[in-house]
This record gives C-alpha cells, sequence and structure tokens, in this order.
C-alpha cells in the first residue's frame, strides 16, 4: 500500500513540475488577484483570525511535540495505554518531525532561496521572481519554497494509514487537501507564498507520511 502512494505522490510531483516549467507565470498572476496595486500591499493581514492562524501554523509543532514526549514518556508506566496506540502516536508525531518540520522548513525553505510574492518586483519588491525548483541567492534563510502553514494542514496525511476503509481515507485525504489548501490560501493572500509553494508542500509532506509508514509499519518491525 505504502509503496503505491509513494510513486503516486513523485509523479504527481513530476507532473506538477512540468506544469509550472510550462506556465511558469501562473504563479504571479495567481498572486495578483489578492495584490491591491493601489495601496501596494496584499490584501491579507497578519491580525485577527488570520493573525491566529499563522500563529497556530507555527507554534502548533512545538506544542504537539512535548505533548506527544510527555505521552509517550507516561504511557510507559501505565499499562492501559495499548503498544498499537502508542506506535500510532509516536507515527503521527514522527510525520509532522519529517515532512512540515525537517524537509518543508529545513532542506527546502531554508535552503532554496525562492523569495516571497511581497519580496518580488511584480509586487513593489526588489526581488526577481523564481520559478519553482529553481535555486536562488534571493533569501538567505525562512524564504518561500515551500510553504510551511500549508504543512501543518497537509500533516493530516499521516492519518490516513491509521483508519482502515476506503471511504476514511478519502475523508482524512479530503480533510488535509482543505486544511493545507485553506492555510496555504491564506499565505498566498498574505503575500507570503505563490500558488506552486502550496502545490509541492502538499506533494512532499503526501510523499513524506507514506516512507515514514513504510519504514516504521514493515512486518518484521518492532513495535514501539
Amino acid at each position: 500500500m505504502a509503496r503505491f502512494h509513494i510513486v503516486l505522490g513523485f509523479i504527481v510531483c513530476f507532473f506538477a513540475w512540468v506544469f509550472f516549467l510550462i506556465f511558469p507565470h501562473l504563479d504571479i498572476q495567481i498572486a495578483g488577484y489578492f495584490y491591491d496595486s493601489s495601496m501596494h500591499q496584499f490584501m491579507g493581514g497578519y491580525d485577527g483570525f488570520l493573525g491566529f492562524l499563522h500563529w497556530f501554523a507555527r507554534f502548533f509543532p512545538i506544542f504537539f511535540s512535548i505533548a506527544v514526549i510527555l505521552f509517550l514518556l507516561g504511557s510507559l508506566f501505565i499499562d492501559k495505554f495499548k503498544i498499537k496506540a502508542r506506535k500510532a502516536i509516536f507515527f503521527v508525531a514522527v510525520c509532522l518531525w519529517i515532512g512540515p518540520g525537517l524537509v518543508v522548513n529545513y532542506v527546502f525553505k531554508d535552503h532554496w532561496g525562492r523569495p516571497r510574492p511581497v519580496m518580488v518586483q511584480e509586487f513593489s519588491g526588489d526581488k526577481v521572481f523564481q520559478p519553482p525548483f529553481v535555486i536562488s541567492s534571493q533569501c538567505d534563510k525562512n524564504c518561500s519554497f515551500v510553504c510551511g502553514d500549508a504543512s501543518m494542514g497537509f500533516w493530516i496525511f499521516a492519518f490516513m494509514p491509521l483508519v482502515a476503509t476506503r471511504r476514511k481515507k478519502a475523508i482524512v485525504f479530503t480533510a488535509a487537501i482543505l486544511a493545507g489548501g485553506g492555510l496555504g490560501l491564506m499565505r498566498i493572500a498574505q503575500g507570503g507564498h505563490f500558488f506552486s509553494d502550496v502545490v509541492f508542500c502538499g506533494v512532499f509532506v503526501y510523499i513524506c507520511t507514506w516512507i515514514v509508514y513504510a519504514i516504521m509499519y514493515r512486518k518484521n518491525n518492532v513495535d514501539l
């Protein structure tokens, strides 16, 4: 099962790369819908509900990680916590640390250098627009490619392998798309990310989820 989803993820990644290679300025066009040229700023702000969502997406991983560590430590001394439950909780935590944490926020955001929409010349910035997958030196750290906030929504993919029926998997998949897409749309409206940042974020988190599952749930793997 995991192999199918991993291969599917890479296929989607390839076709998405080809799509944005053919239409590189689609990112500019979509971001432009949220840009007020008369005010020289993006429509989405950092106050109110949008500000809370942005804050929550940044700090939730810290709170969740602390809770998971405390739970796992406590469960070692409480018999009613089953081994399978511990493993499932540890699995979703590892998916969070590997997907949104390591791959999205460290490997790509801190090393790809893609300038954010608010930084490029098309939106009153001084940087040159870069298509996705083009490594740039215009941004030092915490850059545009890929979307960190959206990765927290796409992290819901981690619950797909834990549910039994196709219907439940479809529900979890839809929830992840809506949550990740919604947070991504918020960041596009704020001028923080391009559309392709959100798309590839979802693909990367999806692939990471199933790779972690393939490793942790091998038949000869010892339960945690």
